[in-house]
């Protein structure tokens, strides 16, 4: 079995060889969700990621956060989370993977942690892209407060 060196391959984009990994890492503070929020998208975090420098690139994007319930022993919360991406001279965002569902209804736990990644390699790669993490209540008998929010993507070369 033989090794084949870097010279060996061939690149397309001199930037390619200079840059092959960008990582992006970003925290927030707190978002509370009202009662009676039903339906309405709120932004918790957002990531820049410039992928410019990298080729064939795919992108891993991953988030976690901790809800707390504001009334667990009465409260009853269903929330869709959604990664978003919007890049240069885009009129909307392009939604990444599946909706991510956090249901606390009939589960008087009052704090939990939630988290879930996503993989994207659908795009143009000469651009620059904000990843955003949206969540829809679709229940809320109570309220919910979403902390310690952390979202990181990181960026590859894929040849």
């Amino acid at each position: 079995m033989s090794l084949l060196s870097p010279s060996h391959f061939h690149y397309d984009n001199e930037l390619c060889k200079q840059s092959s990994v960008t990582l992006k890492c970003v925290s927030t503070g707190t978002v509370t969700i009202p009662v009676g929020a039903s339906n309405t998208q709120i932004t918790i975090i957002n990531v820049p990621l410039n992928i410019s420098a990298l080729c064939n690139q795919i992108i891993k994007i991953e988030f976690a956060c901790n809800i707390t319930l504001i009334e667990p022993q009465t409260d009853s919360i269903l929330l869709i989370f959604q990664i978003n991406r919007h890049c240069n001279n885009m009129i909307q965002n392009i939604p990444i993977g599946q909706q991510w569902i956090f249901s606390n209804i009939s589960n008087f736990v009052s704090a939990q942690t939630f988290l879930f990644f996503v993989c994207d390699s659908d795009f143009n790669s000469e651009e620059c892209c904000t990843y955003t993490v949206d969540v829809t209540p679709l229940v809320t008998t109570s309220g919910a407060i979403i902390s310690d929010s952390i979202l990181s993507a990181t960026a590859v070369s894929n040849i």
